[in-house]
């Protein structure tokens, strides 16, 4: 009898435990698509964004819509906090105060200029080891080039 409560009991656990792995899988894969569609999403906006600010002209819009972008990376960034979209907010985040400190230094406003350089590091200077404002301008340059081609 103990023998065939042993196996009766190894078939419920393997059955439990396989419907735990089937269900980790299927949650994880809608997380996974999930995350691609926030992530797009992130990007459309960011295209959107860039496209203003190159080829809008107007130096007022172009801050309003960066401004505008950046603020919605930081509500979503306390969503996200340390998951699986921190990098990629906070890269953005980077990004939009570079795009900011480009467009301050291009109109001689240095201290706002400087600010946002600042903010810029704070954010991405680690991680791509930006070591001076030309170095920030070229990567944020290079980067847009190839959005705006997608336009």
């Amino acid at each position: 009898m103990k023998k065939y409560f042993l196996y009766i009991a190894l078939i419920l656990g393997g059955a439990v435990i396989g419907s735990i792995v089937t269900s980790t899988f299927i949650l994880g894969e809608r997380l996974s698509n999930y995350l691609e569609i926030i992530q797009a999403n992130y990007m459309a906006e960011l295209g959107e964004c860039v496209y203003k600010v190159y080829h809008v002209g107007d130096f007022e819009s172009s801050v309003v819509a960066l401004n505008d972008y950046s603020d919605k990376l930081k509500f979503h960034e306390n969503n996200y906090k340390n998951g699986i979209l921190s990098y990629d907010i906070i890269t953005n985040l980077g990004m939009t105060h570079g795009r900011l400190f480009l467009l301050y230094d291009s109109k001689g406003k240095k201290d706002l200029a400087e600010q946002e350089y600042q903010k810029a590091v704070s954010f991405i200077g680690d991680r791509w080891h930006i070591t001076s404002r030309n170095q920030l301008k070229e990567i944020i340059l290079r980067f847009d080039s190839r959005l705006n081609k997608n336009k």
